[in-house]
């Protein structure tokens, strides 16, 4: 039995099947460490405001688990932790909202974040959060990684995130109004960081992150 987003109780994968959206196809599901942190994780967003029900997954051998199960009868399993994994319920998101012109802002935090990352996109699954990190689609999440490290597996090169933000947040219309200059930088910087803790990721150095934030502190007061 599973813990859901949509529901306090427990329900079995029949159950799941049973309760899914018309024309869905697959069971999605989202690992990480606590369900309390699970259940208010930005990459449910999407499935939130569609009612989707997603299967929360808070021990560490569920991942591996269900990544190598991959189908439940004819549906496939899918970890909303990785970029593509909710197309089929994003297809009409893009054709219902107003073109936002976000590619001169994300060059801006590419250049910032630089290596730290894969990749970074505009995202679809984000109406509250204005960024998350997510795994690619041929990379293994954060915390298959870390797994990997407690098997032993320590000399395996780590996989960057890719850093999704949302065009229609307020801090993202903010920001992409800004010069790139240390305010900006900084600004950058700690949505990215927020975007790995809110992910239950270490971030690089907590110093920096203190630093960057009594300077966006000093700024706004």
């Amino acid at each position: 039995c599973f813990k859901t987003n949509t529901s306090d109780t427990y329900v079995t994968l029949s159950e799941y099947v049973s309760n899914m959206k018309k024309n869905q196809k697959s069971i999605y599901y989202l690992t990480g460490s606590k369900i309390i942190e699970l259940k208010n994780s930005p990459l449910l967003e999407v499935c939130n405001k569609k009612g989707l029900q997603v299967l929360l997954m808070d021990h560490e051998i569920d991942e591996m688990t269900f990544g190598s199960v991959q189908k439940y009868k004819e549906y496939d399993f899918k970890s909303i932790n990785h970029a593509n994994a909710l197309e089929e319920i994003q297809a009409d998101e893009e054709q219902k909202d107003q073109k936002i012109d976000i590619d001169p802002f994300i060059k801006k935090v590419k250049k910032v974040l630089g290596d730290k990352v894969k990749d970074v996109v505009a995202s679809k699954r984000l109406s509250d959060s204005p960024s998350c990190v997510v795994a690619d689609s041929n990379d293994p999440t954060a915390q298959m990684q870390e797994l990997f490290k407690q098997m032993g597996q320590a000399g395996m090169p780590a996989s960057k995130p890719i850093f999704e933000i949302n065009p229609k947040h307020k801090i993202i219309k903010k920001l992409s109004k800004m010069n790139k200059n240390k305010q900006f930088d900084d600004s950058v910087m700690l949505l990215f960081d927020q975007a790995l803790l809110v992910s239950n990721i270490k971030i690089d150095n907590p110093g920096e992150f203190i630093s960057r934030i009594n300077r966006v502190l000093e700024k706004s007061l």
